[in-house]
């Protein structure tokens, strides 16, 4: 009788639904895992500067990963045609964490020469 009891309040879940549950996390897992790569490669770049601040904890689970937060970000991008605000856009969204994004478009010197 106990058993009968104990065996009618244990949740029962069919096959399919434990492969939904499993692909809805491996999504969520695939999209923060390539946040966290999009964040290496713009600081491995060497253009975006950034101390990793103790204080700050990195947004989502990136922390499970090894991730540090940053508080400041600071650089010099390439030219991008929106201008500064469409560069410090793309970095914010990288880095919602930050509080102060200090970016600036570089533009080379123009040359001297004649030709």
């Amino acid at each position: 009788m106990s058993v009968e009891i104990i065996n009618r309040w244990l949740p029962r879940y069919s096959l399919r639904v434990l492969l939904a549950a499993m692909t809805l996390l491996s999504l969520l897992m695939w999209r923060q895992m390539n946040w966290l790569q999009q964040r290496r490669d713009c600081l491995a770049r060497g253009a975006i500067m950034a101390e990793p601040d103790p204080a700050v904890r990195a947004p989502g689970i990136l922390s499970l990963f090894g991730e540090h937060g940053y508080s400041e970000i600071w650089g010099v991008g390439p030219a991008y045609e929106g201008g500064d605000a469409v560069y410090e856009q793309e970095i914010e969204s990288l880095f919602p964490e930050a509080d102060k994004v200090y970016v600036e478009i570089y533009c080379p010197p123009e040359s001297d020469e004649d030709g």
